[in-house]
């Protein structure tokens, strides 16, 4: 998908994309939650949020809690839209930034996913204060 996104806009753009081509079943003016809850109960996503729990030595259940109730916190962390989104691991806790990975893993597999990178550390700009 081409265009310029945060992380909460591309699970926004996940969700809708998700309702409108019948991965989700949900009321028609469900919230964006909502949508990110049915998501997160399909078998697919469950599979990936086991893997990432897995590989980042998180807890499934605490990851998958976080799932459930992670749009609210996304969008207390919502910086500059981009060609590439960026999830910033400083900005979420373990379980939380392992549900936003799980997400964006399960849309790869969609018609053009969009493009997501994971920056474990701050990015450090310009020269370093010397004291």
């Amino acid at each position: 998908m081409k265009g310029n996104f945060n992380v909460r806009g591309a699970l926004e753009w996940m969700v809708y994309f998700a309702k409108e081509t019948g991965k989700i079943q949900v009321p028609k003016y469900a919230g964006v939650q909502t949508m990110l809850n049915a998501l997160a109960g399909t078998l697919r996503f469950e599979e990936i949020a086991r893997k990432v729990a897995v590989d980042r030595c998180l807890k499934f259940d605490r990851l998958s809690f976080r799932a459930t109730c992670l749009y609210d916190e996304v969008s207390k962390h919502v910086h500059e839209n981009d060609l590439m989104i960026t999830v910033r691991v400083k900005d979420f806790t373990p379980d939380e930034c392992g549900a936003l990975i799980a997400y964006l893993e399960l849309q790869k597999e969609w018609p053009a996913p969009l493009n997501w990178v994971l920056e474990e550390k701050p990015v450090e700009h310009g020269p370093k204060a010397t004291t």
